[in-house]
């Protein structure tokens, strides 16, 4: 991989990346994330100001997420004032921040592989409309990222950091509590010792153990002093026991999202391969299992819409409630999930453990949340399919990469957010 056309590339990509966001950041009205920022976030931002340093879980929270972003802003404010475009700016700067922390992860392959594989993400509907208005989803997804692309092979030193990383993201958005999963998992399998031996299981614990103690605690004070998982004012609105309906909407979208980073390196032979293998028919039995176990249609008033995913999901039939689209995009998801997941265990079983433990602990955070919006599902799984091809370059150095599904999803990601964002805008100016 050349270093200097490797970074032309990122360059490029981030260019791109800002001439997506520039308009939205400088537009007088905005789309429905201009309504939680002005409603939630610049509200906390101004509630949280006069008391700074100050915290106060209970007043501090205007929203149903912990007060970690405006918290930072408010500090912002304090000395530069209150300027609602530089929010902005330092909201789509943490958001670039991300493209280039995945981009730079890719340790080999050919120079364009980094700034394809994350060109999906950076044209993604929901994370450019979170990296153009203040809200806390980018941030968090931030820290998210860095947190796991630390863990797998790490060292003592850099498990810890992932530890701190992990903690600044669920003290951003409390759900990434899940993130515990992982750092347990890199604690325990990348550990250097034999995990067998009574002195090692001492040692592991002394020594990575504390990697997780930051997160724990942010977790704790956040649930302890709530009383549960959301301030008690959102606790109707979020919570109401575990539903199954977000595991299948997730595998329903990962679908579609996964198959162009599958294609990138696996050939149709391989492929066919993969198709074939148990993980695939156990895969498909999930989600087959998860769509059915619970309604799928597009309900308001329980949680299920939020993106243009439950359009397509309105338009189109169902039985008993179950939406035929998410059922067969459920099935189609759980099998390429078993195959990718495959994949990575044939090139890297340790990794594989680690990436898998991690996506189980994400899915499974999604049940808690009766909310099913397309925004909670989207950047995350294309964090994880981004971070799954990283983990598999050092294991396929003699591969011959495709760009092209990659450059197809990107650009179907491109005209869906000109169409439902910039086009919106310009019509609602000319009006």
């Amino acid at each position: 991989m050349s270093t200097a056309t490797s970074c032309r590339f990122r360059w490029a990509l981030l260019g791109l990346f800002a001439l997506i966001c520039g308009p939205l950041i400088f537009s007088a009205d905005g789309w429905n994330f201009d309504g939680d920022e002005r409603a939630f976030y610049v509200t906390a931002i101004a509630r949280i100001a006069p008391h700074w340093p100050a915290i106060n879980l209970h007043t501090d929270t205007t929203s149903a997420v912990s007060p970690g972003y405006p918290y930072f802003l408010a500090g912002f404010t304090r000395v530069a004032g209150v300027h609602l475009w530089e929010l902005r700016l330092i909201t789509w700067g943490l958001s670039a921040g991300l493209l280039a922390w995945l981009a730079t992860r890719f340790s080999s392959g050919p120079a364009w592989l980094a700034a394809a594989a994350v060109l999906p993400l950076a044209t993604s509907n929901f994370f450019v409309k979170s990296a153009s208005w203040v809200v806390t989803d980018n941030p968090a997804l931030l820290f998210m990222a860095i947190a796991l692309t630390l863990i797998p092979g790490a060292g003592t030193a850099r498990l810890h950091r992932a530890g701190l990383a992990a903690a600044l993201a669920c003290w951003l958005r409390q759900i990434h509590g899940w993130l515990l999963l992982p750092l347990a998992a890199g604690a325990w399998l990348d550990a250097p010792a034999d995990p067998r031996s009574t002195v090692s299981i001492l040692s592991i614990l002394f020594r990575r153990g504390p990697a997780l103690l930051t997160l724990l605690a942010v977790g704790a004070w956040l649930f302890l002093s709530w009383g549960g998982p959301v301030p008690p004012e959102w606790a109707t609105v979020h919570t109401g026991g575990i539903t199954l309906a977000p595991l299948a909407c997730l595998l329903c979208v990962y679908g579609p999202l996964g198959l162009p980073y599958l294609l990138t390196l696996a050939t149709p032979a391989e492929a066919v391969r993969l198709l074939r293998s148990g993980w695939v028919a156990g895969g498909a039995a999930v989600g087959l299992l998860l769509a059915l176990a619970s309604p799928t249609t597009q309900d308001v008033a329980a949680g299920r819409w939020g993106g243009y995913f439950w359009r397509l999901v309105e338009a189109t039939p169902a039985v008993a409630e179950r939406s035929l689209l998410i059922t067969a995009g459920a099935v189609l998801g759980g099998a390429l999930l078993g195959a990718m997941a495959l994949r990575l265990r044939e090139a890297a079983p340790a990794r594989a453990r680690i990436w898998a433990l991690a996506f189980l602990g994400w899915a499974l955070s999604t049940a808690l949340n009766r909310l099913a919006f397309q925004r909670y599902f989207e950047p995350p799984i294309l964090i994880f399919l981004i971070w799954w091809l990283v983990l598999l370059l050092p294991s396929a150095p003699q591969t011959r990469f495709r760009w092209q599904p990659l450059a197809g999803l990107a650009a179907v990601q491109m005209v869906i957010t000109l169409v439902t964002v910039h086009f919106t805008l310009l019509l609602r100016f000319r009006s």
